[in-house]
């Protein structure tokens, strides 16, 4: 009888991890949706960052690295350029979404210290 309890329990917490990593997907919708229907290219924010600064943008591209705290990412536009997409609202996006298509909405900001532009995104889907 007391294997079974114990066969029983361990069953269990079994079933709850499992769950706990289903629950941690990498894919989903996080933040506001996205509502914007036309896309600027990462190349063009990049080669005139002062002409986006304000301005709010939907942009595409693959996550290559998402930083430590989940609250950030960078994009890439499929030719090796990338944008640092910060998140605005109170998301973080999981590591497991590295090499994701993904799609974010934002506002454009400058960087204090270096001027490179990066976008603070209010919405992001992550495929």
């Amino acid at each position: 009888m007391r294997w079974n309890k114990w066969v029983a329990g361990v069953a269990a917490v079994g079933v709850a991890v499992g769950l706990g990593i289903l629950g941690c997907s990498a894919s989903g919708k996080f933040g506001n949706a996205v509502v914007a229907t036309e896309e600027t290219p990462i190349n063009d924010i990049l080669d005139n960052p002062g002409e986006f600064a304000g301005k709010t943008v939907m942009i595409k591209g693959q996550i290559q690295q998402v930083d430590d705290d989940g609250k950030g990412f960078m994009l890439d536009n499929g030719l090796g350029s990338m944008i640092h997409v910060k998140a605005a609202g109170d998301f973080k996006i999981a590591a497991g979404a590295k090499y994701h298509y993904t799609i974010a909405e934002g506002k454009v900001e400058l960087d204090r210290e270096t001027g490179e532009p990066l976008l603070l995104a209010t919405g992001v889907e992550v495929k």
